[in-house]
């Protein structure tokens, strides 16, 4: 009988709560702060976590598969945020591990994958400007053209002739010239 008194007259121990596997980051093992959905994976992960994954891994896989992606758009997992500050709003006391604060929950955004430098080229960032709502053809193609002479080096001095070749107004040049 008094070691049952005593056990309810403790004091709370000031532990912190086990987080919810569900909650969890596949990679980081810690609860999400950013989730993402990868569709082709059909994976939600942390958007820091699975981007750099990619980057380290230099392609586009599913970490827990080893399938290789093809498309390079996550979706900010909203049902999961909602979960996880669910969870939040039943231990008010703790904050997840690699959060600054509670509060500390990035905006929503929809993220293309950035390749490494090596692999540009002009026809892979021409299919990502692409995929920017409210851009023409030709806005697309310029920009492709304009990144591809920045991350090679070439600066700001890129001819009118490489854009209209890029927008297909203009044939590049023959060799015989």
């Amino acid at each position: 009988l008094s070691t049952a008194w005593s056990q309810r007259m403790e004091p709370p121990r000031n532990e912190p709560p086990d987080e919810p596997p569900s909650l969890c980051c596949p990679i980081t093992q810690v609860i999400f702060r950013d989730p993402v959905f990868v569709p082709e994976a059909g994976t939600t992960y942390e958007r820091g976590a699975i981007l750099t994954f990619w980057r380290q891994a230099g392609e586009r896989r599913d970490p827990l598969t080893n399938t290789p992606i093809r498309s390079d758009v996550l979706y900010t997992n909203w049902d999961k945020r909602r979960e996880v500050a669910s969870w939040l709003g039943e231990h008010l006391d703790y904050t997840p591990q690699g959060w600054r604060s509670r509060d500390d929950i990035p905006q929503g955004r929809r993220i293309i994958f950035d390749p490494p430098q090596s692999d540009r080229n002009p026809q892979q960032l021409l299919a990502a400007a692409r995929r920017f709502p409210g851009l023409s053809a030709k806005t697309c193609a310029i920009l492709a053209c304009v990144i591809t002479a920045i991350s090679s080096g070439l600066g700001v001095n890129i001819s009118a002739e490489l854009v209209s070749i890029a927008v297909g107004s203009a044939q590049p040049p023959s060799d015989d010239s």
